[in-house]
């Protein structure tokens, strides 16, 4: 669908979705694999490159999030907020690199930062005044961060938050949530850290639950090192927390003085100070990353002076690191501060209330709320599946909106750029609409 056309169009009035009962399952499986089977038919390229990949690369990638079957698209190229295919199809990008393409691709501002990162040297071995100018601007940004320190990913200032903290109090714990996701070797599940975490002392707790905390720091409150946090659960939903959990985790961390940690990694685009900024509370610690450097590898830890003295070379403390201060994501992370400035993140924040908003009422007037549901917080959203074909729904939604030519992401996270129009999320949403009336007609069939 040319996005010029019908683009701004109202939506059309659905009826209600027809219920959905184990009748149903045969119908929606066979629609499955009829979706999965145009989606081979269309992208004959794609797989050849992931049965070459498979030769050489576990799964045929290095990156796990980014797999499915049959196998993934592979991208060749990006503009604005479009990617193009290796089989030479253009989608519109809702995936958004994870919530780390912000910028959209081939900003002309970054890439113009990367040709000045290219003419005095990429990797010089020493000091730059650029950190001092990144940090100033960090600082900015996020008052509470009075000393910070560089590093290559968001996976790695947790880790050294968590660090820090556990060398600052001298004590092993650290209070987690369940649904948490702190990078790669930092996320866990509803009961347990997933297989590649590491194996600190973790304490896990209900996201957004008072009383689960509560229970928590009582069995352990002289133990408990850190409280880490995602103001918004990222890679567990979309899933904000209120202000009165977090203010609870800042009133408790004081009390058994423990480090709060606001992992701020996604949730820093959602408000110029950060969500810390729009809950009115300072973290010990905060963490970003992810589109901070432009698309370039990059993350941040820092908070307190006190607990950051920690990381003078002085103390002992080692933090080193060959790319942590490398010419190329400094030089872009100075013109990505400039680019986003307040009123540009209150823009794409506003496209996303209005996605969101729109969105809910679409699925009010016409699906049961277990079945499907959105959340989010500004520029970033999750779309959910529940009741008794849960992951087959969500199949069939996932190969539905990349057959229709929407770049996706089966977990439900969808990401805005400030490259998006209402134009762009027009379309969106009248796929999604086109999915419900595609949904309805196989159940009642």
């Amino acid at each position: 669908m040319d996005i010029d056309q019908d683009s701004t169009s109202p939506l059309h009035t659905l009826r209600q979705l027809a219920p959905i009962t184990i009748d149903s399952e045969p119908k929606l499986q066979a629609w499955k694999d009829r979706q999965i089977e145009h989606y081979i038919h269309s992208n004959p390229r794609s797989r050849a490159a992931h049965t070459e990949a498979c030769t050489y690369l576990p799964g045929g990638n290095t990156r796990s999030n980014l797999y499915h079957e049959p196998f993934p698209l592979t991208l060749v190229s990006g503009h604005d907020c479009f990617v193009t295919s290796l089989d030479g199809d253009e989608l519109l990008d809702f995936v958004g690199e994870m919530t780390a393409g912000i910028f959209g691709h081939s900003h002309p501002r970054i890439l113009n930062a990367i040709t000045e990162a290219t003419r005095n040297g990429i990797s010089l071995g020493g000091c730059s005044e650029k950190e001092v100018q990144l940090a100033k601007k960090i600082t900015e940004r996020f008052p509470s961060m009075q000393r910070m320190r560089f590093c290559n990913s968001g996976s790695e200032a947790n880790t050294l938050a968590i660090a820090v903290a556990i060398n600052y109090t001298g004590r092993k714990k650290i209070l987690v949530f369940q649904n948490g996701y702190h990078g790669g070797f930092l996320n866990f599940g509803a009961s347990a850290p997933g297989k590649s975490t590491i194996p600190f002392e973790w304490v896990m707790a209900r996201y957004d639950d008072v009383a689960s905390v509560k229970q928590a720091v009582e069995d352990n409150s002289d133990t408990i090192a850190a409280i880490i946090v995602e103001p918004m659960q990222g890679a567990g939903g979309a899933i904000p927390a209120s202000t009165d959990f977090l203010q609870f985790l800042r009133y408790i961390a004081t009390q058994i003085g423990a480090v709060l940690i606001f992992d701020e990694i996604i949730t820093s685009r959602l408000h110029y100070h950060g969500l810390q900024g729009q809950h009115g509370i300072d973290p010990d610690m905060t963490t970003i990353g992810k589109y901070l450097a432009g698309g370039f590898p990059f993350g941040a830890f820092g908070g307190r002076e006190d607990i950051m003295a920690i990381m003078n070379p002085e103390t002992g403390f080692s933090h080193s690191g060959t790319f942590n201060n490398n010419v190329f994501a400094l030089t872009t992370a100075i013109e990505a501060a400039d680019i986003l400035e307040p009123d540009v993140m209150l823009r794409l924040n506003s496209l996303g209330y209005r996605l969101k908003r729109s969105l809910q009422r679409l699925l009010e007037d016409c699906v049961p709320i277990d079945v499907m549901w959105v959340t989010g917080f500004g520029s970033v959203l999750g779309i959910h599946f529940g009741g008794l074909f849960k992951e087959l729904l969500q199949e069939c939604f996932f190969f539905f909106l990349l057959n229709s030519g929407i770049y996706y992401r089966k977990s439900g996270m969808c990401s805005l750029c400030i490259m998006h129009t209402k134009q762009h999320t027009s379309r969106f949403e009248s796929a999604i609409q086109a999915f419900l009336q595609a949904l309805d007609e196989i159940v009642r069939s």
